[in-house]
């Protein structure tokens, strides 16, 4: 679309003449959906991916956080880069009860893993926006909170079964090099000392195939209609079973 202008008060869109109101009003909202437009590409999974075990690149997304700006791993990587940092991403569901525990454990020591320049991003799965701000609020959660209504990330870090649950909780730990330094699937453990250990190299955690089935929250997934976000096309696209 090419605008130019040709008289006072007007201008002239693709041959036609409209008034300067009129345009600016759809040049603002283009402008106020570029963000969301820019980034849907980095917006999440592919119907099969790979499965982020230690040792491999952690996928690469990007979607909304509950202030509704835009979170992405891309931008979490130079950011980790420029303080030699690592981060944990914290997959949850706001009726799992160990995660609950969890995001509570992290909390309390969310001084201690700032100090060894950790950040921690939670991720909810299939849960709306209102639901999971009324979650935080309550338990004053104090990390970033991203939302994964449709479950597409879930998808993308291999935590949703044929049976359409998820695996919650589950801790993806990775550095600056984006490469996958822990996963943390066992609820009950010193999570803590597990994300502080794997980023200093020296992992405790044990991992996932440890984890009895039967011991794993799931909460069900939403319906296949749910409405696909685009792919990532950097990320792989073969997959590992869980």
């Amino acid at each position: 679309m090419v605008i130019r202008s040709h008289c006072p008060g007007c201008l002239l869109v693709d041959g036609f003449r409209y008034p300067a109101r009129f345009a600016t009003l759809v040049l603002t909202v283009c402008v106020a959906l570029f963000p969301l437009v820019s980034t849907a590409a980095d917006q999440a999974a592919p119907a099969e991916a790979v499965v982020p075990s230690e040792g491999q690149p952690v996928p690469k997304f990007g979607a909304p956080d509950l202030d509704r700006n835009v979170f992405t791993v891309a931008r979490m990587l130079s950011e980790l880069a420029a303080d030699n940092g690592c981060a944990a991403l914290v997959f949850f569901t706001t009726v799992c009860e160990p995660c609950r525990r969890e995001i509570l454990q992290l909390k309390s020591e969310s001084a201690r893993l700032s100090s060894a320049g950790v950040r921690v991003v939670l991720v909810a799965a299939g849960e709306d926006r209102p639901k999971v701000r009324s979650f935080q609020d309550r338990i004053q959660v104090p990390f970033r909170t991203v939302t994964d209504v449709n479950m597409l990330i879930s998808r993308l870090f291999g935590l949703t079964t044929p049976q359409m649950t998820v695996t919650v909780p589950r801790t993806f730990v990775f550095g600056a090099d984006g490469v996958v330094k822990a996963v943390i699937a066992e609820p009950g453990t010193d999570v803590v000392n597990d994300i502080i250990s794997a980023c200093r190299g020296s992992s405790s955690a044990r991992p996932p195939a440890s984890l009895p089935p039967s011991s794993l929250p799931a909460v069900p997934a939403p319906p296949p209609s749910s409405p696909p976000v685009p792919v990532n096309p950097t990320v792989p696209a073969t997959h590992s079973g869980n």
